[in-house]
């Protein structure tokens, strides 16, 4: 999870990225933002344990 963020966290600051954050609508830089948010005060789900749900999901469909 902390990855993710780094991840996300460096393609919104990224200057040669700017321009894709521009494309964006209002409302998707706004759900990045709560994205954000969210994973800051502890509220994300870890990657593996989204994974092991999908895959217990998947698996036995």
């Amino acid at each position: 999870m902390e990855e993710f963020y780094g991840v996300l966290v460096n393609f919104i600051n990224e200057k040669n990225d700017l321009a894709d954050w521009e494309k964006l609508t209002e409302e998707q830089r706004n759900g990045i933002a709560d994205a954000i948010d969210e994973i800051d005060s502890g509220k994300g789900i870890a990657h593996e344990k989204v994974m092991a749900t999908a895959r217990k999901k998947y698996n036995n469909a």
